[in-house]
């Protein structure tokens, strides 16, 4: 709250000082709207003055604050707990025990009874029959045909190539005593020689050569077929049918019966008992104490300033 209006005294100070200097410069004459045509300008001049400016400071103060603390303490208290007790009872139960029996009861059987019965039958037999068909038959023919046919031959040609040879031929030599004597030596010399070269040449001639080919013909052929013809006869068949016939069978049941007898069972019961413990328990104390906080203020300070001054007259 101090920061606040301490910021707003500086605000509305430098407002106040702003707006004097604005009147001390609206003061002069040339401002006038009926003497401006007549003013006469002249060289600035400058005044010194006195301004009051303030400026933010940080000092420390002593300040008072309530503060809260927590205090603890240890308190005893009593609760309860429920111990659970267990005890022996005796109790009646009624237990099912299986019993079996044989009992007679009626029931439908189905006996299968066989009997033999006339049946008409149809069957088919195969007969044999030769019938004529048009077949088409495919009949080879030989015909000579004309293609013509491109081979090879080898054709002899004679050239003339360079080749090198060798020959020995007899120097004078002499040794390292200044002696002469006869030595060989070999020379290798081009010779032109003709040889005689094969070059394949591609020639092309007509040649008449058998061709087998198949026309169809209509022929007329006999066939072997066979025909199912149907045949109705009587048989003795043997039939099995089931008839219903009611017999007296045993089977065994199991009943369940009811039988009660003493029994020992633990029953646990709860019983509640007082107990005593001990618990930390934290309190508030509010108490004063003085903190050094920074706190800032404007402070004012006188500053010598130079303002223009109007010395412009009016005639």
């Amino acid at each position: 709250m101090k920061h606040l209006v301490l910021t707003s005294a500086v605000v509305l100070m430098g407002w106040l000082a702003a707006d004097s200097q604005a009147g001390h410069r609206r003061g002069g004459c040339c401002e006038i709207a009926d003497c401006a045509p007549a003013c006469e300008t002249v060289a600035p001049q400058y005044v010194e003055r006195q301004v009051t400016r303030y400026k933010c400071v940080q000092t420390e103060r002593e300040v008072q604050q309530v503060v809260s603390r927590m205090v603890p303490r240890e308190e005893k208290y009593t609760y309860t707990v429920m111990v659970p007790v267990t005890t022996q009872e005796s109790r009646k139960v009624t237990c099912y025990k299986p019993v079996t029996r044989e009992v007679e009861y009626t029931c439908n059987v189905l006996v299968p009874v066989t009997t033999n019965e006339k049946r008409t039958i149809t069957e088919c037999q195969t007969v044999r029959k030769e019938v004529e068909a048009q077949v088409t038959v495919m009949v080879p023919k030989t015909v000579q045909q004309t293609r013509k046919v491109t081979y090879c031959e080898l054709e002899r040609r004679e050239e003339q190539v360079t080749v090198p040879v060798c020959r020995t031929v007899q120097e004078q030599c002499t040794d390292n005593c200044g002696n002469c004597y006869t030595c060989c030596k070999r020379v290798v010399e081009n010779q032109t020689v003709t040889r005689v070269v094969c070059v394949p040449v591609h020639r092309t001639k007509e040649v008449t050569y058998n061709v087998t080919i198949c026309e169809p013909q209509q022929q007329t052929v006999k066939r072997v077929v066979c025909e199912l013809v149907p045949t109705t006869r009587e048989i003795t068949v043997p039939v099995t049918r089931c008839e219903t016939q009611q017999r007296t069978l045993k089977r065994t049941v199991c009943e369940m019966v009811p039988e009660t007898r003493d029994v020992t069972v633990n029953v646990v019961t709860c019983k509640a008992e007082q107990r005593t413990g001990t618990r930390t328990v934290y309190e508030c104390n509010r108490e004063t104490v003085t903190r050094k906080v920074l706190v800032n203020e404007m402070v004012p300070y006188t500053e010598t300033i130079k303002v223009q001054v109007c010395n412009t007259c009016c005639h």
